[in-house]
């Protein structure tokens, strides 16, 4: 039965908090690149060659985080499609969510530091899972008996939709274990994931657009 004493929260500050983390987590993931220095050199444009090169481990590190923040970004926002209204637990979970989302500069930090370490990476891998872990609660708060999303949703889709948002941090906890073992592969099987939210995508799209024909 529904509560109807609940405290009936707007969602806009939620969303336009996070929205603003977002901004100054993705800008600081840019700021740990540094442009290279200490070129003195005659021959600098091997030298700079050089450089360049032994950076692509970071390139690529920045360039994985930055997609993956965007993508828990998206989902973060379809989420507040289907959630019409928010109480003082869904807030806090928002600011745990949030909590870990602040940790990725320096996660990331720590890989581009000391790339194809374990440990760096086994704490890159925690901190994405409990992102995603924490974006799983947010939803399965908001939508168990419809608490707090668009009464109008299926159970069918919710519960697709539950196991859509549980994919990524399943897929970070095998990345936690394999860090340990293989750094490299572990870091490898993080693309995975926004490969298997583009298939979704696109699979969603076409069934939509037969259901129009």
């Amino acid at each position: 039965m529904e509560n109807i004493n609940k405290e009936s929260l707007a969602t806009n500050r939620i969303e336009g908090l996070c929205d603003s983390v977002f901004g100054i987590v993705m800008t600081l993931i840019i700021f740990k690149l540094d442009v290279p220095d200490g070129i003195l050199n005659a021959n600098l444009n091997n030298v700079l060659t050089d450089k360049l090169y032994n950076m692509l481990p970071q390139f690529e590190n920045y360039f994985i985080s930055f997609i993956l923040l965007g993508l828990y970004w998206t989902r973060h926002q379809l989420q507040f499609k289907y959630i019409k209204e928010a109480d003082r637990n869904l807030l806090w979970i928002n600011i745990f969510f949030l909590v870990f989302v602040g940790l990725l500069p320096f996660t990331t930090g720590m890989l581009m530091e000391y790339a194809g370490l374990e440990i760096p990476q086994f704490l890159y891998s925690l901190n994405l899972l409990l992102i995603g872990l924490t974006l799983a609660v947010h939803w399965i708060y908001a939508s168990r008996n419809y608490r707090l999303v668009d009464k109008d949703l299926t159970k069918e889709f919710i519960r697709y939709y539950t196991l859509l948002t549980l994919s990524a941090p399943l897929i970070f906890a095998v990345c936690c274990i394999i860090a340990i073992i293989n750094p490299r592969l572990s870091l490898t099987l993080m693309y995975i994931i926004p490969i298997f939210y583009l298939v979704v995508k696109v699979v969603e799209k076409r069934k939509r657009t037969k259901k129009a024909v």
